[in-house]
């Protein structure tokens, strides 16, 4: 009988308790590789936020000529009856940054001293809205109105 060096009971030393590391690395790859097509596919999927809208001059968004809400060192004034097929420009007068927020609907950015930018109200349902400036303090300090969107003719 010849002896083949190796003996029924003798382990190969590339084995482990749970198998062998070849076993073991091929779980791990196999893991690694679901997590990554996990956030492969998330990165895929369609956000349903609009893109920021473009930050205009004042003198871009007043040749416009959309109605136009001017924000000021603690006031909101301009026209504030518009219908829901007008963009409104919404123009920073003052020295500090402010934003128009309507209650239950869409909000400009921050915009800085002479910035503007055109909202668009196409997707606001006619009715009467609050409208304010978000930063903190700003509603409290009478940066709030009254915005009447009427319907489209």
């Amino acid at each position: 009988m010849t002896n083949t060096g190796t003996s029924p009971t003798t382990k190969d030393p590339r084995q482990t308790r749970g198998g062998s590391i070849l076993q073991r690395l091929s779980v791990v790859m196999a893991a690694a590789g679901l997590v990554l097509a996990t956030i492969a596919l998330g990165s895929m999927i369609v956000d349903d936020d609009p893109p920021a809208p473009k930050i205009l001059s004042a003198k871009e968004a007043a040749a416009a000529g959309n109605p136009t809400i001017e924000l000021g060192d603690m006031f909101i004034r301009g026209d504030l009856s518009v219908t829901a097929a007008e963009n409104l420009a919404v123009i920073n007068r003052g020295t500090v940054p402010h934003n128009l927020t309507l209650e239950g609907g869409p909000r400009t950015p921050d915009l800085n001293h002479d910035q503007a930018v055109e909202l668009d109200l196409a997707t606001v349902a006619p009715g009467t809205y609050t409208v304010f400036c978000a930063i903190e303090g700003h509603r409290a300090a009478g940066m709030e109105a009254q915005l009447i969107v009427g319907a489209t003719d």
